[in-house]
């Protein structure tokens, strides 16, 4: 996919929604996250055999992006209910659910990945 079909695509996903300010949310642009993944994806790190976790997920947009540009897996993982709600809604909105999965939990010592289909992590994002 393009760069710029890639942040079109990216900006059109459901917002953020910035809920619990106590997470520091931070909202990362369609446009920004086409530009980072662009790069990494130029830089040979992200290709189609790439297993993908993106911590503090959000709404979705980089891990989703990823799994646009042909990662194998993508596991998005959200402490916020209003984010993973938005994440979901992200993920049917550009239908790769067969390759993303939303995981609602803490990024902490007690993350347990186990249950995740994906196995072994390539690249956090």
């Amino acid at each position: 996919m393009r760069q710029r079909r890639l942040a079109m695509t990216l900006s059109s996903l459901p917002k953020h929604p910035c809920g619990l300010v106590k997470l520091e949310p931070y909202v990362t642009s369609g446009e920004m996250a086409a530009a980072w993944l662009g790069q990494i994806a130029a830089f040979g790190d992200l290709d189609s055999d790439s297993v993908v976790a993106d911590l503090g997920a959000g709404n979705g947009v980089l891990g989703i992006g990823a799994a646009l540009l042909g990662a194998t897996s993508v596991v998005l993982i959200e402490c916020d209910e209003a984010a993973c709600a938005a994440a979901f809604e992200a993920v049917e909105q550009v239908d790769v659910g067969e390759v993303v999965e939303v995981m609602g939990s803490r990024v902490d010592e007690n993350l347990d990945v186990a249950g995740c289909r994906l196995g072994i992590f390539d690249s956090p994002l």
